[in-house]
């Protein structure tokens, strides 16, 4: 027997954690009206649900049939395995017995939302990374030719020195051969 679901969601809200803390920091809303339209007004926001269910990290119901307007319903938190990264808040225009198929979908969607969240913090990180070994690329770089520069400058003028022994100058072209490779 095929379930339908008798209050449509009309609203939903993601909410991130913020730093390492358990504050969370509404990111994204998406409002349809039961026609499939956008609407103007929305709801007063779900951080107390999303809260509470950042914190049990579990699905919370929320059961307020208030009449002035759309209330959270519905919050399924947002994993990357034991960790919550955020919780997605669902608004309905009533609350009726929380369908299993609603909070299979919920679950499915938070889940999917979780491998985004972090498949993009592990491009971030390696785009980090990427940055670093590049900019100690470039200080080794800079620390190296400073002394290199040197060593170069006086084999040269060693070098140059006509009281310099043969035996010292097979030395030296040594030296500014392997410091011009470092270079």
């Amino acid at each position: 027997k095929d379930q339908t679901v008798s209050n449509p969601v009309n609203r939903a809200e993601l909410w991130l954690r913020v730093g390492k803390g358990s504050d969370l920091r509404r990111t994204a809303t998406a409002s349809l009206a039961p026609d499939g339209h956008a609407t103007g007004n929305p709801p007063a926001p779900g951080h107390a649900l999303a809260r509470s269910a950042c914190e049990r990290g579990r699905l919370v119901w929320a059961r307020d049939d208030s009449t002035t307007g759309p209330r959270p319903t519905l919050a399924v938190p947002i994993r990357s395995a034991e960790r919550v990264l955020g919780v997605l808040t669902l608004f309905a225009d009533r609350v009726d017995d929380p369908p299993e198929q609603l909070e299979r979908l919920a679950a499915g969607v938070a889940a999917h939302i979780g491998m985004y969240l972090e498949r993009r913090r592990v491009a971030e990180l390696t785009q980090a990374l990427a940055h670093s070994k590049d900019e100690y690329i470039g200080l080794v770089g800079h620390e190296m030719r400073t002394p290199l520069t040197s060593i170069s400058a006086y084999t040269d003028l060693v070098l140059e020195d006509p009281a310099l022994s043969e035996e010292l100058r097979p030395m030296l072209a040594v030296v500014q051969r392997n410091s011009a490779t470092l270079r």
